[in-house]
């Protein structure tokens, strides 16, 4: 089933955090927090204590790893990846 490209932004996206953020005075762009991967530890320049932080994005931003939002209330369910028998320790 191929997805319409038009769809395919941060809005509709499972790992968009829709909380504001680093909101631009004046600006219509709305943003959010990408949560596909962990936060990113970032060195403030006017501290010297590390911090964390997801991207900020704005909801019609998008990238390569978007995936449809479930719809309210849906369970997500994802697949469970399983390591080839190969890679499996083998014990004596």
């Amino acid at each position: 089933m191929a997805t319409d490209p038009l769809k395919v932004k941060c809005i509709t996206c499972m790992f968009y955090d829709a909380r504001p953020v680093n909101q631009i005075p004046g600006s219509s762009d709305t943003r959010g927090l990408c949560r596909r991967y962990a936060p990113m530890v970032y060195t403030g320049s006017t501290t010297r204590n590390p911090g964390f932080l997801w991207p900020s994005v704005k909801e019609t931003d998008s990238c390569g790893e978007w995936e449809l939002r479930p719809p309210e209330g849906a369970v997500p369910v994802r697949p469970v990846q399983v390591a080839p028998q190969e890679r499996i320790a083998k014990r004596p």
